[in-house]
């Protein structure tokens, strides 16, 4: 087992905290309970990177949440820095003064969740949020005017719904992201489960819309994520680790109650642990991670 390659990528779930009020979100909308507002504490966070600090991972911030609602992230961050190979943020981008912490902090891509490319739209994905296109929009010129190198890369991610899935919508789309200078655009098929079956389009875009929609981009990298499910399970998930806010190590993203009883461990343990549960749930493993 070779952990170098193994946990070549790490995603953090930091906080449980959010700003947004999200239709489609799994965590924070009117059709969930929310959590509680909980976070992972420095000490762990700094024993975390610490080990994994022997991996050099690709290493993705994230939450069931905001991550910039986190109050050290950026001290996290800085603390992180040399010990990974990049440091990727997922986000919504709704907060203002943050575009200095951004570059100040040297963070590789932002991973920006954009439900919409006007305001109206984007209130219907954010109800009641009459402010918030207006902050992200000007967050993003703000970066896109102060940044002298191409990092942080800009991708836009949009979630597929039934108010932004048309053809002019996803036009729309492309277009405003291309003039922000966006790296990439992720455009992602909602997961339909009971709560948000209502809010699938009833007509996703097919592949001729989608390769005129890839085509638009020009030199933008334009992709239509599905989630797919493995035809051909593999005995190692490409995410890897997923540390969680009750600080627990999962498996990966998709088996997240699999957990890495020896991660901090000596690495011939941890080794043998992985090997054991790769094989124990080979069946769930996905060809590329959700």
């Amino acid at each position: 087992m070779d952990l170098k390659l193994f946990f070549r990528s790490a995603s953090i779930v930091l906080n449980s905290d959010c700003n947004t009020n999200c239709v489609f979100c799994f965590f924070h909308s009117d059709n969930v309970k929310h959590p509680k507002n909980e976070q992972i504490s420095k000490e762990f966070f700094e024993k975390l990177i610490q080990r994994l600090d022997n991996f050099k991972p690709n290493l993705k911030i994230h939450s069931d949440g905001e991550p910039l609602k986190h109050p050290q992230l950026w001290e996290f961050i800085n603390f992180a820095r040399d010990k990974v190979s990049s440091i990727e943020v997922l986000t919504n981008l709704r907060e203002k003064n943050i575009v200095n912490n951004i570059l100040q902090g040297e963070v590789d891509a932002l991973l920006i969740n954009l439900p919409a490319a006007n305001n109206e739209d984007y209130i219907k994905h954010r109800p009641g949020d009459t402010e918030g296109f207006d902050i992200v929009l000007n967050n993003l010129k703000e970066l896109k005017s102060k940044k002298l190198s191409i990092n942080p890369l800009v991708i836009l991610s949009q979630v597929l719904t039934k108010y932004n899935s048309d053809q002019k919508s996803l036009e729309d789309y492309i277009d405003l992201a291309k003039s922000l200078g966006a790296f990439k655009i992720k455009f992602t098929k909602m997961i339909g489960v009971k709560r948000t079956e209502n809010l699938i389009p009833s007509s996703p875009p097919n592949k001729q819309l989608r390769d005129a929609l890839i085509e638009r981009g020009e030199t933008m990298r334009v992709e239509f994520d599905e989630f797919p499910v493995s035809s051909n399970p593999r005995t190692e998930c490409s995410m890897t680790a997923m540390v969680n806010l009750d600080e627990t190590i999962s498996y990966c993203c998709k088996l997240r109650d699999v957990k890495l009883e020896k991660f901090f461990s000596s690495d011939k343990e941890l080794a043998e642990e992985i090997k054991i549960l790769s094989k124990k749930h080979k069946d769930r493993l996905c060809e590329d991670c959700m």
